[in-house]
């Protein structure tokens, strides 16, 4: 029997032949199965560490596109895909206290995130922000 090969990416079966006493002993069919358990083995592992990891991306202030709302604004987000929905997050990089505030009131101008390769779309329905922002997206 050849060695199992796990795709590049990991393929995940759904599906897996459930062998009992009565399956008929055939080497072929039973290194498929081992194969599929173990590519969703490595698939669930890679799923669980890109969970944990995470991008910061920063909107600026002058960057929203748009004379009325809504208001969008694309920048980079090395590692994302459009297949990620990565989970977003206010990053309190103020200078001071008031710096912060107006960071997070940008922040809460965002309505809408929009995943794609190697870039997040922000979108704000009803009010332009008017300080920068950093969001990190989590499970990138």
């Amino acid at each position: 029997m050849a060695n199992c090969v796990i795709g590049d990416p990991p393929v995940f079966s759904e599906e897996i032949v459930k062998w009992d006493k009565q399956t008929d002993a055939d080497g072929q069919a039973m290194g498929q199965v081992i194969e599929q358990l173990l590519n969703n083995t490595v698939y669930n592992k890679q799923a669980a560490e890109r969970a944990k990891s995470y991008v910061d991306v920063t909107f600026s202030a002058a960057g929203w596109i748009g004379e009325t709302a809504p208001y969008t604004q694309s920048v980079a987000a090395e590692g994302l895909t459009e297949e990620d929905t990565p989970t977003p997050s206010f990053v309190d990089d103020g200078t001071d206290e008031d710096d912060s505030k107006d960071r997070q009131e940008a922040y809460g101008c965002i309505t809408y995130f929009d995943s794609g390769d190697g870039t997040v779309t922000a979108t704000c329905k009803y009010k332009k922000p008017e300080s920068d922002c950093t969001v990190r997206l989590k499970g990138v």
